[in-house]
C-alpha cells in the first residue's frame, strides 16, 4: 500500500505540470469566446503570429482538437502570441451600480477601470455607464443592459482601430469618430450586426434589435440581407424573415428657453411633435456631454417637470413614433439654481430697515405693500419694489416707500433671480399736521366764499 501510494506521487509529479497552467501566463492571457463554426487551426491564423501556434494551443487550454468548438468556450491566447496586441477600454462614469466580469470573477465597476477583450459589463436599474475606447469612441450603457467587449485592437502605426462589441440586452448609445478605411466599430445582437463607420446612433436589443442614426450611417446586416441606414433613419430587425426596411426618424422637437439660467423647481416645455406617442429625455451633465445622468420616458404631453440638482446640464428629448422609434434629439443646455434663503433678523429702527445678508445674494430686493382696508390683517397686494446692494435700507431716501405699511426683504443671486422673501414688516403710518392742512386751505377757502 505504501508503495502504491509513493507511486502515486511520482507521477502526479511527472505529470502535474502538463496539465496546470503558470500563473504568470494565466496573466498575460487574452481569452476568446468561440463561436459558431469556429477552430482552434482557425483562430491562430486569424489572432496569432505563432507557426506551431495549433499545435501547442490545445495542450495550453487542456482541449482536444475536434473539427469545431462548443459556443462559448474560453481558449486562452499568450498575449505574445497575437498580431495585435489588445487595447483597453476606459470607464469614464458611472453613476448607480455596474459590475464587470473578467474570467468568471464577477467586481463592481468603478470609474477609472481599464476594461479589455472579454469584459463583461452588467447595468443595473436607474444606473448608467460611459467607456471611452481607444481612438476616443465613447459608449454610454443605459440601465439593464449587458455588453461584452469582444474585440480591442489598436494598430499604432497606422492608428487604425478594431472595436467590436456584443449588446445581449439593454440600450447603448455610441459617438464614433471618423475612421480610416480599415478601422471597424461593430455592434452585435442576438438578431442583427451594426457596422459603424464615423457615426452617432442608438441601438436597443430586447430580442429584436431596434437601430437609430443620428449622424453619419450604420450599415446593418442579418444573415444575407445588408441594409445601409443613413442619418435621420432607423431600422427594426425582427425575429423572422421580414426584409430589412428603414424608416424615417420624428423630427426633433423644439424646446422652450428663454435663458440659459433657470430657478428651481424647473419645468421643462416643448412644442408637441405630430404622430408622436411619447417622448424619450435624457440628461446629461454638461461637462463634455458624456455623463448620462438620468433617462426618463414621458406621455404624449409637452411638459415634465425636471428632479435635478443645481448645475448645468445638457438636455436631450426625442419624440417616440408608434413603432417604438425614438427620434432625432432637440437640445437645450441650461443650469438649475436654488433660491436663496430669506433674509433673517429684519427691522425697522428710526426709520432705517436693516436685516442679516445671505451668502450668495448680489442684492436684495425690497417690496413694499398696502393693505386693501383699513385693518391691517386685510389682503396685502405688491405694489411698490427697489433694489438695495446693502443689508439696509434708510426709508428717509425714499419717499414713495413711506406711504405703503408692509416691506418683505428677499436676497436675488447673481443670476438675477429672488429667493424666498422674509416675513412683512409693519412699517408705522406718517404722521399728518390736520391743523397745518387747515391753516394751508383756509385762505383759499375765503377767497371762494
Amino acid at each position: 500500500m505504501k508503495k502504491q501510494t509513493q507511486l502515486s506521487l511520482w507521477i502526479l509529479v511527472l505529470f502535474l505540470p502538463l496539465f496546470v497552467i503558470p500563473m504568470s501566463a494565466l496573466a498575460e492571457d487574452w481569452v476568446y469566446s468561440v463561436r459558431k463554426g469556429d477552430t482552434l487551426w482557425g483562430l491562430c491564423k486569424k489572432f496569432t503570429t505563432k507557426n506551431d501556434c495549433w499545435l501547442r494551443i490545445g495542450d495550453y487550454n487542456g482541449v482536444k482538437y475536434p473539427k469545431t468548438l462548443a459556443p462559448a468556450t474560453r481558449i486562452r491566447f499568450p498575449a505574445s502570441w497575437l498580431k495585435d496586441q489588445p487595447a483597453r477600454a476606459e470607464v469614464y462614469f458611472v453613476i448607480g451600480q455596474a459590475t464587470k466580469t473578467v474570467e468568471d470573477t464577477q467586481s463592481t465597476l468603478v470609474k477609472g477601470d481599464m476594461l479589455g477583450i472579454g469584459t463583461t459589463i452588467r447595468v443595473g436599474q436607474k444606473s448608467t455607464v460611459t467607456l471611452q475606447f481607444a481612438d476616443g469612441a465613447i459608449l454610454i450603457v443605459s440601465e439593464n443592459s449587458e455588453v461584452v467587449l469582444d474585440t480591442l485592437s489598436h494598430y499604432k502605426d497606422t492608428g487604425m482601430v478594431d472595436s467590436r462589441l456584443r449588446l445581449n440586452k439593454g440600450d447603448i448609445t455610441t459617438k464614433v469618430p471618423k475612421r480610416t478605411p480599415r478601422s471597424r466599430f461593430e455592434v452585435t445582437t442576438p438578431s442583427a450586426i451594426a457596422a459603424v463607420r464615423g457615426t452617432e446612433f442608438r441601438i436597443s436589443s430586447t430580442g429584436e434589435m431596434r437601430n437609430e442614426v443620428l449622424e453619419g450611417e450604420v450599415a446593418v446586416i442579418k444573415g444575407e440581407q445588408s441594409k445601409a441606414v443613413p442619418e435621420g433613419f432607423g431600422l427594426l430587425v425582427q425575429n423572422n424573415d421580414a426584409p430589412l426596411t428603414i424608416t424615417q426618424l420624428l423630427p426633433a422637437p423644439a424646446i422652450d428657453a428663454t435663458q440659459k439660467y433657470e430657478p428651481q423647481p424647473f419645468t421643462l416645455t416643448w412644442q408637441e411633435v405630430e404622430n408622436a406617442e411619447q417622448y424619450f429625455l435624457a440628461v446629461f451633465n454638461q461637462a463634455g456631454n458624456q455623463q448620462l445622468t438620468s433617462q426618463t420616458i414621458q406621455a404624449a404631453d409637452s411638459s415634465l417637470p425636471l428632479q435635478l440638482s443645481d448645475g448645468c446640464y445638457t438636455i436631450k428629448l426625442s419624440a417616440i413614433d408608434s413603432q417604438g422609434f425614438k427620434g432625432l434629439p432637440g437640445l437645450r443646455t441650461l443650469c438649475l439654481t436654488s433660491p436663496l434663503p430669506a433674509p433673517g433678523a429684519a427691522k425697522l429702527e428710526t426709520q432705517v430697515l436693516s436685516w442679516q445678508s445671505v451668502p450668495g445674494a448680489a442684492q436684495y430686493q425690497l417690496t413694499f405693500k398696502n393693505a386693501s382696508g383699513a385693518n391691517n390683517t386685510a389682503k396685502k397686494q405688491d405694489i411698490y419694489q427697489i433694489t438695495s446692494s446693502d443689508p439696509t435700507f434708510n426709508l428717509l431716501h425714499d419717499a414713495t416707500a413711506k406711504q405703503y405699511r408692509y416691506v418683505s426683504i428677499a436676497a436675488v443671486d447673481a443670476h438675477g433671480y429672488p429667493g424666498s422673501a422674509s416675513q412683512d414688516i409693519v412699517l408705522p403710518k406718517e404722521e399728518r399736521n390736520h391743523w397745518r392742512v387747515l391753516f394751508v386751505l383756509l385762505p383759499a377757502l375765503m377767497i371762494f366764499l
